[in-house]
């Protein structure tokens, strides 16, 4: 992940000043499906469906993924 951070800050102190005007930080969590059941960290889905139920942080303005968190299965 530091090389994606790095990565980051040499192209966001290429952009103008006005893209650091507003920045809207979304988290969102999304089931991300996946034929295994016995992988560790899965879960079954309410819609019967086996995957991983990630939290995604993102940069609303561009879509930019800033950080995804897999989260322990309940």
């Amino acid at each position: 992940m530091q090389a994606i951070d790095d990565a980051r800050l040499h192209v966001w102190a290429q952009q103008p000043s006005a893209f650091f005007t507003r920045a809207t930080i979304d988290l969102d969590g999304t089931l991300v499906a996946t034929t295994g059941e016995c992988k560790q960290g899965m879960d079954i889905s309410y819609k019967g469906t086996w995957g991983y139920h990630p939290l995604v942080v993102s940069l609303a303005e561009t879509g930019e993924v800033l950080r995804l968190v897999n989260r322990p299965s309940q």
